[in-house]
């Protein structure tokens, strides 16, 4: 073996045995990582580029907790808002689509942090008629939702796919390996002294899981809403509303829960560069409600119109 090539390897040696007693850090202290942003699995459909669309005279509630702003103007081109203000400020583009909004509330769409398909493939189609243009599966596989995107459109599907589960699976038909933790849903567990039967120990559970809620808000805890997909005291379709209401009676007020409905929703999924709130540039996801949801949150029951990317879905049905 010539010389210079003993000296390549010794070198090449002892750079190994330099890395191996090395500590290896991964990812580097300095430099923490973020989770990326969530991304919806389904394509939603696009207007056209060019087309118009003003909501006039409505009350503005934007996702961002300030002020409502009285007798306000939306304007929508293609799938973007580019303006959101009051009336006189705001100008109506000629040849828009002028939707009266007088007496209706103008919100950004719903977003529901924690859905279960549970198998009923109209459940998505018709949370969007009632409002919610968002949803994430928590833990179910992706196939599951085939069917359910279907019939007509559907909300931003945000799936994260099967469970991680163990032994004695919690989910055996949609997980994998690790329990699923629960998710701190209202709904899901209401249970009302002398009603429908419930235990003294179910509605004991019930007022156990209220009280925490309106204290860790007050306490600065970002609150995000989820409905489960069905609650006992909802009808089909309502689990959201449902949700909603028990949040402000735990304590928080309307403008609280809307936000966290909305643009605290699309924070948790970081997807708030885009949707969440009506702002100049982002998507046009939105809701119009008839009467004013931050006098009396049960106001968010009354859908008006919905809107998903730019474009109307059909109007809420009963089923």
């Amino acid at each position: 073996m010539s010389f210079r090539l003993r000296v390549c390897l010794l070198a090449t040696l002892a750079g190994l045995c330099a890395c191996a007693s090395a500590p290896v850090q991964w990812p580097p202290p300095e430099e923490p990582t973020e989770p990326p942003p969530a991304r919806e699995i389904n394509a939603i459909a696009r207007p056209d580029a060019a087309h118009s669309v003003a909501i006039v005279g409505a009350t503005l509630v934007d996702g961002r907790g300030g002020p409502p702003v009285r007798d306000a103007v939306v304007v929508v081109r293609g799938d973007r808002v580019v303006a959101a203000g009051a009336r006189g400020a705001t100008d109506v583009p000629a040849g828009a689509e002028v939707v009266p909004g007088a007496g209706l509330s103008v919100l950004p769409g719903l977003i529901d942090a924690h859905f279960h398909l549970d198998g009923d493939d109209g459940l998505p189609g018709l949370f969007l008629q009632r409002g919610v243009t968002s949803l994430r599966a928590p833990g179910q596989w992706v196939e599951a939702y085939d069917a359910a995107r279907r019939p007509g459109p559907v909300p931003r599907l945000f799936l994260a796919g099967p469970l991680l589960d163990g032994p004695a699976r919690a989910r055996p038909e949609s997980a994998m390996r690790v329990r699923d933790a629960a998710a701190p849903t209202l709904a899901l567990v209401e249970r009302r002294a002398g009603g429908d039967g419930a235990t003294e120990a179910q509605v004991l559970g019930f007022e156990n899981r209220m009280r925490p809620a309106g204290a860790a808000r007050r306490a600065g805890v970002r609150v995000v809403v989820g409905s489960h997909d069905t609650a006992p005291r909802a009808e089909r379709g309502w689990a959201y509303q449902r949700e909603l209401e028990l949040l402000v009676e735990s304590g928080l007020s309307p403008m609280e829960v809307l936000v966290a409905g909305t643009l605290e929703n699309a924070r948790f999924l970081g997807i708030d560069d885009r949707l969440g709130s009506i702002q100049p540039g982002k998507l046009a996801d939105l809701v119009l409600i008839e009467g004013d949801p931050l006098a009396d949150i049960r106001a968010m029951r009354r859908v008006k119109q919905v809107m998903l990317n730019g474009r109307w879905v059909a109007a809420p049905g009963s089923d």
